[in-house]
Protein backbone atom coordinates (compact mmCIF):
# COMPACT_ATOMS: atom_id res chain seq x y z
CA UNK A 1 0.00 0.00 0.00
CA UNK A 2 1.41 3.43 -1.16
CA UNK A 3 0.12 5.77 1.72
CA UNK A 4 -1.15 8.69 0.94
CA UNK A 5 -1.25 8.43 -2.98
CA UNK A 6 -2.95 11.33 -4.19
CA UNK A 7 -0.30 11.79 -7.68
CA UNK A 8 2.03 13.67 -6.38
CA UNK A 9 6.41 13.28 -6.45
CA UNK A 10 6.31 11.92 -2.96
CA UNK A 11 4.80 9.74 -1.05
CA UNK A 12 5.79 6.62 1.25
CA UNK A 13 5.31 2.81 1.58
CA UNK A 14 3.92 1.77 4.08
CA UNK A 15 5.50 -1.53 5.93
CA UNK A 16 3.56 -4.07 7.29
CA UNK A 17 5.41 -6.63 8.77
CA UNK A 18 4.47 -10.34 10.18
CA UNK A 19 0.86 -9.10 9.46
CA UNK A 20 -1.14 -10.90 7.82
CA UNK A 21 -3.86 -9.29 5.54
CA UNK A 22 -4.40 -5.42 4.91
CA UNK A 23 -4.18 -2.33 6.45
CA UNK A 24 -8.02 -2.08 7.64
CA UNK A 25 -7.49 -6.03 8.89
CA UNK A 26 -5.10 -4.24 11.93
CA UNK A 27 -7.14 -1.65 13.11
CA UNK A 28 -5.74 1.57 11.25
CA UNK A 29 -2.59 1.25 13.44
CA UNK A 30 -0.05 0.38 10.29
CA UNK A 31 1.87 3.72 9.14
CA UNK A 32 4.68 5.12 7.69
CA UNK A 33 7.71 3.13 8.99
CA UNK A 34 5.45 2.02 12.11
CA UNK A 35 3.28 -0.54 13.24
CA UNK A 36 1.90 -0.99 16.66
CA UNK A 37 3.60 -4.62 17.42
CA UNK A 38 6.14 -6.23 19.14
CA UNK A 39 9.77 -6.27 17.55
CA UNK A 40 11.09 -9.75 18.06
CA UNK A 41 14.76 -9.67 19.56
CA UNK A 42 16.10 -12.99 17.86
CA UNK A 43 14.36 -15.46 15.62
CA UNK A 44 14.72 -18.58 14.19
CA UNK A 45 16.08 -17.05 10.77
CA UNK A 46 19.04 -15.31 12.56
CA UNK A 47 20.35 -18.47 14.62
CA UNK A 48 20.57 -20.16 10.80
CA UNK A 49 22.28 -17.19 9.48
CA UNK A 50 24.78 -16.70 12.70
CA UNK A 51 25.35 -20.64 12.43
CA UNK A 52 26.35 -20.19 8.44
CA UNK A 53 28.40 -17.35 9.49
CA UNK A 54 29.94 -18.71 12.19
CA UNK A 55 30.98 -21.66 10.10
CA UNK A 56 32.19 -20.01 7.92
CA UNK A 57 34.49 -18.02 10.34
CA UNK A 58 37.46 -15.88 8.54
CA UNK A 59 37.55 -18.19 5.75
CA UNK A 60 36.61 -17.16 2.21
CA UNK A 61 34.14 -19.20 1.82
CA UNK A 62 32.22 -22.83 2.80
CA UNK A 63 30.52 -25.72 1.41
CA UNK A 64 29.59 -27.09 4.76
CA UNK A 65 26.47 -28.76 4.86
CA UNK A 66 24.73 -27.76 7.44
CA UNK A 67 25.76 -24.36 7.18
CA UNK A 68 24.42 -24.75 3.57
CA UNK A 69 20.96 -26.32 4.98
CA UNK A 70 20.75 -23.67 7.40
CA UNK A 71 21.36 -20.64 4.88
CA UNK A 72 18.39 -22.25 2.68
CA UNK A 73 16.32 -22.90 5.39
CA UNK A 74 15.98 -19.00 5.60
CA UNK A 75 16.59 -18.26 1.56
CA UNK A 76 14.07 -20.71 0.31
CA UNK A 77 11.30 -19.98 2.89
CA UNK A 78 11.37 -16.44 0.75
CA UNK A 79 10.23 -18.14 -2.37
CA UNK A 80 14.10 -18.32 -3.93
CA UNK A 81 15.56 -21.69 -5.17
CA UNK A 82 17.77 -23.35 -3.45
CA UNK A 83 21.75 -21.88 -2.97
CA UNK A 84 23.97 -24.54 -3.93
CA UNK A 85 27.18 -22.66 -3.11
CA UNK A 86 29.60 -21.77 -1.97
CA UNK A 87 28.59 -19.31 1.09
CA UNK A 88 31.02 -16.16 1.48
CA UNK A 89 30.36 -13.19 3.98
CA UNK A 90 28.85 -11.22 1.51
CA UNK A 91 26.27 -13.60 0.40
CA UNK A 92 25.16 -14.24 4.01
CA UNK A 93 25.74 -10.64 4.70
CA UNK A 94 23.09 -9.44 1.82
CA UNK A 95 20.65 -12.40 2.80
CA UNK A 96 20.89 -11.05 6.73
CA UNK A 97 20.07 -7.32 4.78
CA UNK A 98 16.95 -9.11 3.44
CA UNK A 99 15.78 -10.94 5.65
CA UNK A 100 15.36 -8.32 8.58
CA UNK A 101 14.26 -5.61 6.57
CA UNK A 102 12.20 -2.94 8.58
CA UNK A 103 13.50 -4.66 11.75
CA UNK A 104 16.14 -2.35 12.69
CA UNK A 105 18.68 -4.20 12.70
CA UNK A 106 21.21 -3.73 10.43
CA UNK A 107 23.09 -0.99 11.79
CA UNK A 108 24.23 -3.53 14.23
CA UNK A 109 25.60 -5.31 11.43
CA UNK A 110 26.97 -2.51 9.86
CA UNK A 111 28.84 -2.31 13.69
CA UNK A 112 29.85 -5.48 13.77
CA UNK A 113 31.42 -5.64 10.09
CA UNK A 114 32.97 -2.04 11.08
CA UNK A 115 35.07 -3.82 13.80
CA UNK A 116 36.95 -6.04 11.55
CA UNK A 117 36.66 -4.09 7.94
CA UNK A 118 35.56 -0.55 8.26
CA UNK A 119 36.42 0.40 4.52
CA UNK A 120 33.75 -2.11 3.78
CA UNK A 121 31.15 -0.32 6.47
CA UNK A 122 31.65 3.22 5.37
CA UNK A 123 30.93 1.78 1.29
CA UNK A 124 27.97 0.33 2.25
CA UNK A 125 26.57 3.10 3.51
CA UNK A 126 28.10 5.96 1.60
CA UNK A 127 26.69 3.78 -1.65
CA UNK A 128 23.39 3.78 -0.50
CA UNK A 129 20.96 6.94 -2.17
CA UNK A 130 18.99 8.32 0.70
CA UNK A 131 17.29 10.70 -0.84
CA UNK A 132 13.30 10.86 -1.01
CA UNK A 133 11.62 8.91 -3.56
CA UNK A 134 8.07 9.07 -5.48
CA UNK A 135 6.22 5.37 -5.26
CA UNK A 136 3.57 5.05 -8.15
CA UNK A 137 1.30 1.97 -8.08
CA UNK A 138 0.33 0.30 -11.08
CA UNK A 139 -3.73 0.24 -10.04
CA UNK A 140 -5.24 2.06 -6.93
CA UNK A 141 -5.83 1.07 -4.52
CA UNK A 142 -4.69 -2.48 -5.29
CA UNK A 143 -1.41 -2.62 -6.37
CA UNK A 144 0.19 -5.48 -7.72
CA UNK A 145 3.50 -3.72 -8.89
CA UNK A 146 5.11 0.07 -8.47
CA UNK A 147 7.66 2.36 -9.83
CA UNK A 148 9.86 4.27 -7.61
CA UNK A 149 11.20 7.18 -8.53
CA UNK A 150 14.10 9.98 -7.19
CA UNK A 151 11.95 13.27 -6.06
CA UNK A 152 12.13 15.77 -8.47
CA UNK A 153 12.95 18.65 -5.83
CA UNK A 154 15.41 17.02 -3.29
CA UNK A 155 18.96 16.42 -5.25
CA UNK A 156 21.23 17.44 -2.51
CA UNK A 157 22.67 15.41 -0.03
CA UNK A 158 21.01 11.83 -1.56
CA UNK A 159 24.43 10.47 0.07
CA UNK A 160 25.53 9.85 3.44
CA UNK A 161 29.38 10.38 4.31
CA UNK A 162 30.40 7.54 7.10
CA UNK A 163 33.43 7.49 8.93
CA UNK A 164 35.41 6.32 12.06
CA UNK A 165 33.29 9.22 13.94
CA UNK A 166 29.76 7.69 13.15
CA UNK A 167 30.79 4.37 15.07
CA UNK A 168 32.91 5.38 18.20
CA UNK A 169 31.07 7.96 20.34
CA UNK A 170 33.75 9.96 22.60
CA UNK A 171 33.56 9.23 26.36
CA UNK A 172 31.57 11.45 28.27
CA UNK A 173 33.35 14.20 30.07
CA UNK A 174 31.90 13.26 33.51
CA UNK A 175 32.64 9.56 33.36
CA UNK A 176 36.48 10.23 32.37
CA UNK A 177 36.76 12.16 35.36
CA UNK A 178 35.52 10.01 37.67
CA UNK A 179 37.57 6.99 36.24
CA UNK A 180 40.54 8.40 34.29
CA UNK A 181 41.38 4.88 33.30
CA UNK A 182 38.60 5.02 30.70
CA UNK A 183 41.00 7.24 28.60
CA UNK A 184 44.19 4.21 28.99
CA UNK A 185 44.61 1.98 25.94
CA UNK A 186 42.79 -1.42 26.54
CA UNK A 187 44.66 -4.29 28.42
CA UNK A 188 44.45 -7.41 26.74
CA UNK A 189 42.27 -9.71 28.45
CA UNK A 190 43.94 -13.15 28.36
CA UNK A 191 47.86 -11.18 28.90
CA UNK A 192 46.71 -10.19 33.21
Amino acid sequence: MVFPFVDQDVNFASIKKYVVGQAKDVGGKAAQQNYDNDTYMQRLAEIYLIYAEAELGNNASTMDGTALAYFNEVHKRAGLPEFAGPLTFDIIFKERILEFAMEASTWYDLVSLHYYNPTKAYSIINSQDRGFYAITPDQFPNPTSWTFEETSWATTNRFANANEGNFYLPIPAADAISAPNLRKEAVDYYSE
